[in-house]
């Protein structure tokens, strides 16, 4: 699976999850970051997928999780 279908995945599981951010977010989540994600050329994929899992974990700090 390459990292195309996997954020494509993402989003079918999270699309009803979108629906329940405040204005904005979903729609900005939906339209820009995860498209945004889509064309991350292979090479960059480490350095990205790093400072996905540190923001993730910052936002399960920020919100308990």
């Amino acid at each position: 699976m390459n990292n195309q279908q996997r954020i494509e995945m993402i989003e079918k599981e999270v699309g009803e999850d979108l629906g329940k951010l405040p204005a904005g977010m979903g729609m900005l989540l939906k339209t820009v970051v995860f498209p945004q994600l889509k064309t991350v050329p292979d090479t960059e994929l480490p350095a990205v997928r790093e400072a996905v899992a540190h923001i993730i974990l910052m936002l399960k700090k920020a919100f308990d999780l």
